[in-house]
């Protein structure tokens, strides 16, 4: 891990593709993108996220949204994104939610989602990969995770309203929440998305994860579950250089 960012292994072993999930101390995206993986372009290209299950698709030039553009990309509401369209930088911004990198190994799209509570509740990584597979035709096989730096099982704690969504949805609820004394319950967040991305047929292991907690590591991320309102925001970026 550098001091602004840290990779996955076995991404940066992908052909002509470039991710980074940043730390607290990073001072400048654009500086990483250009000096540190030889990109000409200093933006990312980020949506409004909504703490939903929505997928934005940017493909062959073309933003399928016909209420936004790619030049406005505010306007945006979604909580992934995935694209195909080369020297694109794709990104979130996460303070405890989990940044989850896709990539293709074959280099023909990437994706890259915040999943927090809600949205992973509503398996948004599940319709991630269903996008990436209906729009690019990529093979789940051939497809690469990492999960970046979000707050661990170990110190998510949640009321009993917040843990009910997964409780009905979730088949294997027992498998990622461990019920207190206090009627609140420990949610382990990545475990839940490793599930999900299982489930859409990923192996166990191409899935990869940066084993760092952001509330427990809050002097190399920022923690909202630590900081609060104040927090500041990781970017986590992905894109196929050409």
């Amino acid at each position: 891990m550098r001091n602004e960012y840290l990779t996955i292994n076995k991404l940066s072993e992908i052909d002509n593709l470039i991710h980074a999930f940043t730390t607290r101390t990073c001072r400048s995206v654009g500086d990483i993108l250009k000096n540190q993986f030889g990109l000409n372009s200093d933006k990312v290209f980020t949506v409004k996220q909504v703490h939903g299950d929505g997928v934005y698709i940017i493909r062959d030039g073309e933003v399928l949204n016909p209420q936004s553009t790619i030049q406005n990309p505010k306007s945006i509401e979604a909580d992934a994104i995935i694209t195909n369209i080369k020297n694109l930088p794709i990104g979130v911004f996460t303070a405890d939610c989990i940044p989850i990198i896709l990539a293709d190994i074959k280099g023909r799209g990437v994706g890259i989602i915040h999943a927090g509570r809600v949205g992973t509740s509503l398996e948004i990584t599940k319709k991630t990969i269903g996008k990436i597979m209906e729009v690019f035709d990529i093979s789940p096989k051939d497809i690469i995770v990492g999960i970046g730096p979000g707050i661990g099982g170990c110190c998510y704690e949640v009321d009993e309203k917040s843990i009910n969504p997964f409780k009905d949805r979730l088949e294997y609820f027992k498998k990622i929440a461990i019920e207190k004394d206090n009627g609140r319950w420990m949610l382990n967040l990545i475990g839940v998305n490793k599930i999900q991305l299982m489930e859409s047929g990923l192996k166990s292991e191409n899935i990869f994860t940066a084993e760092f907690c952001t509330s427990c590591h809050n002097d190399k991320f920022f923690s909202y579950r630590r900081e609060g309102k104040t927090a500041g925001r990781m970017v986590s970026f992905v894109a196929i250089k050409e």
